[in-house]
């Protein structure tokens, strides 16, 4: 934890491109922004929000959406799951998951999430300024001081 406080000292000031608004480039703006880094994330898309599919989360991710403040608006969203059947596109069995954990004797907390939705929940947090949509990057210059960013149909952008 004291390497990543570090790195995060010594990116207070530079500014941080962030290329994706999935779950990963949103929970990483909005880990940056909570450290006082200034953020942008760009996203080649019209809109957020993705697909109408859900994610499951283990304990782990949301251990960081405690850390980030929004993990009890995050269980809010999710329907706990305890076990999980995978089956075929046919339909045949292929195995099930038990969320029990044995060591402990307790349920390993696994949530089903509506992606857009938790999309929506963590984007809600970031300034609005912080989001730009339909910036599709096509390729990055660096250079000793700078990087250049480069997106179709709109701009180049300094770093």
């Amino acid at each position: 934890c004291n390497a990543m406080q570090r790195q995060v000292s010594r990116l207070r000031g530079l500014p941080v491109l962030v290329v994706g608004s999935g779950i990963g480039g949103l929970t990483a703006a909005l880990a940056l922004h909570r450290a006082g880094v200034p953020v942008q994330v760009c996203e080649r898309k019209q809109q957020p929000m993705g697909r109408r599919t859900a994610v499951c989360l283990w304990e782990s991710a949301t251990t960081v959406f405690d850390r980030l403040g929004v993990g009890e608006s995050v269980r809010l969203l999710g329907v706990p799951i305890t076990r999980a059947e995978v089956y075929t596109s046919h339909g045949a069995p292929v195995g099930a998951l038990d969320f029990h954990n044995a060591s402990r004797g307790e349920v390993a907390e696994v949530l089903c999430v509506p992606r857009r939705n938790l999309l929506f929940l963590i984007s809600s947090h970031l300034p609005a300024s912080t989001l730009v949509y339909d910036a599709n990057m096509t390729h990055y210059v660096e250079r000793d001081e700078s990087v250049t960013v480069y997106f179709t149909n709109r701009y180049a952008s300094v770093w």
